[in-house]
């Protein structure tokens, strides 16, 4: 089983910007000649994006796969689109800009030759790694974990009744609008929920396990 270090999955997804496999639109951050990378999850990393129409404008970008976890396309699909729909219908959801289920064919060196989009009528008979890329605004954590399980709140206003309670409402408007809708987000804990500084509110991200 393919399981790359952050070198590999740099290499990968300049291979996928390179060849235009997502919307050439987005493009992925540099930093000392590296990515920049956000966040590391149990099965996914969180990359930097930029938009090329606004470059000021940074985004998220969750990949997931690359031979790290057996991945079910179709559940991908389907929460991310509960998440864009609930986003539309509420502030207090983390919006979904774009997302992209491909298959990666390589040759024998590992370069990408060609690569197959869910939905496509060969994708389910294709051979390929399989690779999703949820493309998210950029907000800010509520938790801290680091590598040592050591936890911490990042902002201080949830040291409060006050803060708790304004986190319990806006979490709750978004709860009442995926449930409106009749799906379940499956996974609510503090390292699914993030901050929007522009508009001064809390949002709910992250319905990978949605129904």
């Amino acid at each position: 089983m393919f399981i790359p270090d952050k070198a590999g999955v740099d290499k990968m997804l300049l291979q996928i910007e390179d060849t235009q496999c997502i919307d050439p639109r987005y493009r992925f951050v540099r930093e000392k000649d590296e990515l920049k990378l956000l966040g590391v999850g149990g099965f996914s990393y969180v990359y930097e994006v930029e938009d090329a129409l606004s470059p000021k404008r940074k985004y998220a970008a969750k990949i997931i796969g690359l031979g790290s976890k057996a991945t079910q396309e179709q559940q991908v699909y389907n929460a991310a689109g509960i998440q864009h729909f609930s986003s539309e219908m509420s502030e207090n959801v983390m919006r979904v800009i774009a997302f992209w289920i491909l298959k990666l064919q390589l040759d024998s060196s590992g370069k990408l030759v060609s690569c197959i989009h869910f939905g496509e009528e060969n994708y389910a008979e294709a051979e390929g790694l399989p690779i999703q890329i949820i493309l998210t605004e950029k907000l800010e954590a509520v938790l801290l974990r680091d590598k040592y399980a050591n936890v911490g709140l990042l902002r201080e206003e949830l040291k409060t009744e006050e803060g708790v309670i304004r986190l319990a409402k806006d979490i709750g408007r978004a709860l009442f609008t995926v449930h409106n809708q009749g799906y379940l987000h499956r996974d609510i804990k503090l390292e699914n929920i993030f901050w929007d500084e522009e508009r001064k509110l809390y949002k709910l991200g992250d319905f990978g396990i949605a129904r």
